[in-house]
């Protein structure tokens, strides 16, 4: 696969993020970004080379920022790596068999995962449990489904949603 100009922004947008995330506010004179950074003068002047090179940044008479498409870009690419960093951590609820092409990247976004432990061998369940109790809406994965988890769904809803009468009265 030859790489394109897109994998080529991508990369150095993601080698470059934490730059790219201190000149999103004011810009910023050079002194100022190697400080800020923690870096050395010649890591920053190729750092603000690759990012003019890709648009990611530009010099105006107050310094250097970010542009739009910096900005973009940026909030983009941390979106990506939460959702990316929750795919990582629901890899054994992926390995279950699941058809993944059905999800979406956006369901893994901030996903907390639950496991059990030698001291709490029932923290998924109770999370589980919890998360249901306060949730006007629930999109969960588990790698397996307990008796205990069908019951406490059972009883979860038929208690907490309103039955619908069996009859209706004439209008």
């Amino acid at each position: 696969m030859v790489p394109t100009l897109t994998d080529d922004v991508l990369l150095t947008l993601f080698k470059r993020r934490r730059y790219l995330r201190y000149l999103l506010g004011d810009p910023k004179s050079k002194s100022e970004l190697i400080d800020g950074t923690e870096s050395a003068c010649s890591t920053v002047d190729r750092t603000i080379r690759e990012l003019e090179s890709v648009g990611a940044v530009e010099r105006t008479a107050a310094g250097y920022g970010a542009t739009a498409l910096g900005r973009l870009a940026y909030r983009e690419l941390v979106q990506t790596r939460r959702e990316f960093d929750g795919i990582i951590d629901c890899e054994d609820a992926l390995r279950s068999g699941n058809n993944t092409d059905e999800f979406s990247t956006a369901l893994f976004r901030d996903a907390t995962v639950v496991r059990p432990t030698r001291s709490e061998p029932d923290a998924p369940l109770r999370r589980l449990c919890d998360c249901v109790r306060g949730a006007d809406a629930l999109e969960i994965m588990s790698p397996l489904l307990l008796d205990q988890s069908v019951r406490f769904y059972h009883e979860a809803v038929t208690t907490t949603c309103p039955r619908r009468s069996s009859s209706r009265r004439p209008a």
